[in-house]
Order: C-alpha cells, then sequence, then structure tokens
C-alpha cells in the first residue's frame, strides 16, 4: 500500500508512523506544504480523482497514487521575505483557498484519511467542541466565553460563591516572540475577578471555567472505534495541578491504562461522529466523585508519549494498524508478536532528536533556527498541540 502523511519539517511523528509502515512493507511519503512557492510547486486538475501533484527537490507527489492519506499538521506555505506587504495577505488568501481545496478534494475521493479534513477543522474551535461534548452526553465544566470584563468577573464571583475557583485558557494556543528572543504563552491558568481589567477581553475573548476537582486526569486518544486511555495522576505533582503539561516531566505520571466506562465510551463516539472525526486525543478530568468531565480534543495532537511514558500502550502499532485498515470504525485486535514497539523507532536512531534537526535544515522555514533540546515527548510541543 501506498500511504502519504501531509506534515511539518521536524515531526517525530510523522518520522516514526513512517518508519513503521515502512518496516511494514508499505511505502509511505511526507509532504511538507511549507516548502510552498520557495522550494515546491503545486498543480491542481479538479477533473481528475485527487487531481494534486506536488514537486519538490526534483520529487514529483501525484495524490492520486496513494491508498490513504493522514493529514497530520499540513503546514501552511512560508511567504519569501522579500513579498511586499502590502501583497501578503492577498497571497496568504490565495493559498489559504488552494490548500483548503486540496485537503477537502482528498475527501471526496475513495481514499481514507485520518481525519477526514472537514473533521480536523474543530481543533481550534473550543467552544463548538463543548457544545458538541455536552449533546453528546459528555459531562462540562461550567463554562464562559465572553468579550465582557463585566460578564467574566461576575462569572468568576458565582463561582467563588460556590466554593470554586475559576481558570482561565486562550481559545486557541498562540505564541508571542519577544524582543529578547523568548516566546510567551497564556496557559491555563487560574484567575481572580481583580485580575479581569476593562478591556482586556475586547481583542482577544478568552475562555472561563470553574475549575474541577480533579482526583486525577485522563489522556484518551480514539482511533476509529478503539481508543486507549492514560491516567494522569498530576495532583501528586507540584506545578501540575492546573495543567499537567506544566510538568517538567511526564514520566512521574507512569500513564497507568485505565478503562473507560461504558457511558463515556457510547458519548465519546457518537462525539467523533457528530465532529466528523475518526482520530483524536481527548482530554479529561477524573473529578472527586469519579465522574469524567470532557476538557477538549485535539485532532492533531500528540499520542506517542503516551507510549514513550509507558510502553504497555501500544499507540503506535494501533495506529499503523489503524491506517492499513481504511476503516474509519477500526477496532484494535491487540498487539500480536510482531507488534510495532516505538522504542524500536527510537533505537534505530540513537539521537532522535538531532535527526529531526537534520530534516528541518532541509526544509524551509520561518524566521532563525534552533537546535531543539526538548525530549520526544516534548512539553513545549504539547502545550501548543493540546
Amino acid at each position: 500500500m501506498k500511504f502519504c502523511v501531509l506534515t511539518e519539517a521536524g515531526d517525530h511523528h510523522s518520522h516514526a508512523v513512517r518508519w513503521a509502515l515502512e518496516k511494514k512493507g508499505h511505502v509511505c511519503d511526507l509532504v511538507y506544504f511549507g516548502d510552498l512557492p520557495q522550494a515546491a510547486c503545486l498543480t491542481l486538475r479538479p477533473d481528475l480523482p485527487n487531481g494534486a501533484v506536488f514537486e519538490s527537490s526534483g520529487t514529483r507527489i501525484d495524490f492520486h497514487e496513494y491508498d490513504a492519506f493522514w493529514l497530520r499538521r499540513p503546514a501552511q506555505v512560508i511567504l519569501p521575505e522579500t513579498v511586499h506587504p502590502s501583497d501578503t495577505v492577498i497571497a496568504r488568501t490565495y493559498w489559504g483557498c488552494v490548500l483548503d481545496s486540496v485537503l477537502r478534494s482528498i475527501a471526496e475521493t475513495a481514499a481514507f484519511s485520518v481525519n477526514p479534513p472537514v473533521g480536523s477543522e474543530v481543533s481550534r474551535l473550543k467552544h463548538y467542541q463543548l457544545t458538541v461534548a455536552h449533546n453528546s452526553g459528555l459531562a462540562i465544566p461550567r463554562t464562559l466565553v465572553t468579550t465582557s470584563s463585566k460578564a467574566a468577573r461576575s462569572f468568576i464571583d458565582e463561582n467563588e460563591s460556590d466554593g470554586r475557583l475559576t481558570i482561565v485558557k486562550p481559545v486557541y494556543s498562540s505564541m508571542w516572540d519577544l524582543k529578547d528572543g523568548g516566546v510567551a504563552a497564556l496557559e491555563t491558568t487560574r484567575v481572580k475577578a481583580s485580575d479581569v481589567m476593562d478591556g482586556e477581553l475586547e481583542l482577544a475573548p478568552c475562555i472561563f471555567q470553574a475549575e474541577v476537582r480533579k482526583r486525577s486526569e485522563v489522556r484518551l486518544t480514539v482511533m476509529g472505534h478503539s481508543l486507549f486511555a492514560a491516567n494522569i495522576d498530576s495532583q501528586s505533582v507540584a506545578g501540575a495541578e492546573v495543567d499537567y503539561r506544566l510538568a517538567p516531566d511526564w514520566k512521574v505520571f507512569g500513564c497507568q491504562a485505565i478503562e473507560v466506562p461504558e457511558k463515556v465510551q457510547r458519548s465519546v463516539f457518537e462525539f467523533e461522529r457528530r465532529c466528523n472525526l475518526n482520530f483524536g486525543t481527548l482530554d479529561f478530568i477524573i473529578d472527586d466523585a469519579g465522574e469524567w468531565i470532557f476538557l477538549e480534543t485535539n485532532p492533531l495532537g500528540q499520542f506517542l508519549w503516551v507510549e514513550d511514558v509507558n510502553p504497555d500502550i501500544p499507540v503506535l502499532d494501533a495506529f499503523v494498524n489503524f491506517l492499513e485498515s481504511g476503516d474509519h470504525d477500526y477496532r484494535y485486535p491487540g498487539p500480536g508478536a510482531d507488534r510495532i514497539r516505538l522504542s524500536d523507532f527510537q533505537d534505530q536512531y540513537e539521537d532522535v532528536l538531532a535527526y529531526l534537526h537534520s530534516e528541518r535544515l532541509e526544509h524551509v522555514q520561518r524566521g532563525k533556527m534552533t537546535a531543539p533540546d526538548q525530549r520526544l515527548s516534548s512539553r513545549s510541543e504539547e502545550l501548543n498541540d493540546a
């Protein structure tokens, strides 16, 4: 079989999956839209099935030749710095329309895709996710999304009167470049009414939620009709109580496999159906009463870090089998004697990060390149991708 992965340079998930597929005798090509237009070109034929041709560095990739696509992280184009500012907005709009058309056209063919292009759009629609989750039978935190500082303060006061704290989070994960070369990000943070000043939310609405008293957290990876749930003991780690992703080393969590209650399973599959998803990473809180509370899903989220922390959770093996199956309702039968292990990929590339960094240098990048200094389960990467 032939597989095509639309990704960004230096993504370890893409390389691990390609390695696994090739180990099983398949062909797997990686496509980097970020090379457009500086180091690649794209030609489209709407009268042909998957009539897109991507050419880069002497390599020609015809989309119609592939049996399945993984829309891992289709990168945005990177325009040359020489483009006049008045042309930049128009060029980005043109490219956005073209690449969106390519992704949606994949869904119009018989080719299997993970995820279907329309489904992947929900990754940045946090309020929509919560609405669909609620309508699918999942419990969600008491939530307010607003541009009104007055409404936010009132919401925080109401939570306080109920004996609850309030957290604030961005509607979309973003990074600010600082003049000293560093970056800043809004993380999930506890907030008081006095912290919300008039006029602060007008340009950037935020999500306010009543903080749920946690017993633990769960990272749930969905592949078709297969569920892989990892329990995260965030409350035992200093600094990780509000957001487990802030822990300096995730191995302290253990990520023990946990059974998903049947009611939650049914609601998760209904949520995925309504969102047109066949894959995703979902975050839950298990509260003091043992109820599972849905926080969000990321159809493009990281999942291999779970196996990195707990090798007994076979998410890499399951995922490549899912791709091979071409079945939106895929059920993983369990690992066999020929199980594909993430540790084998890591052993083959003794220094995975150096390997990924060298791969980045072969492709067009934004801004200054710096050598990566995080583990495979990169905290900074996961903060952006949750």
